[in-house]
């Protein structure tokens, strides 16, 4: 490497440190700043708590239509009575 090309390669690198270093202090500020903004870990701890209830109470419910309509297939296996409509409960149609 000719010295001209090496000054420009160590210019170059330099230039990109310098960039990087504001970068990441500009990243620190934005932590620092989110940090102290953020809610405390009991608010996070209850709010993690209740997503997990929910998405259990999700899971039975999900697993409960699926019985029936296992249910319903297997009542009606070989019949043209499996394609009639049936009734559905509004819990049925609560969003999973």
């Amino acid at each position: 490497m000719t010295r001209d090309r090496k000054k420009s390669f160590i210019v170059t690198i330099e230039k990109t440190i310098e960039e990087l270093e504001s970068s990441n202090q500009r990243m620190n500020a934005v932590l620092k700043d989110v940090k102290s903004q953020s809610p405390s870990t009991k608010l996070l701890t209850s709010a993690s708590a209740s997503t997990s209830t929910s998405t259990s109470m999700t899971f039975l419910k999900k697993n409960k239509m699926e019985e029936e309509e296992k249910k319903i297939d297997s009542t009606n296996v070989g019949s043209s009575s499996g394609l009639l409509p049936r009734a559905v409960s509004l819990s049925d149609l609560a969003p999973i």
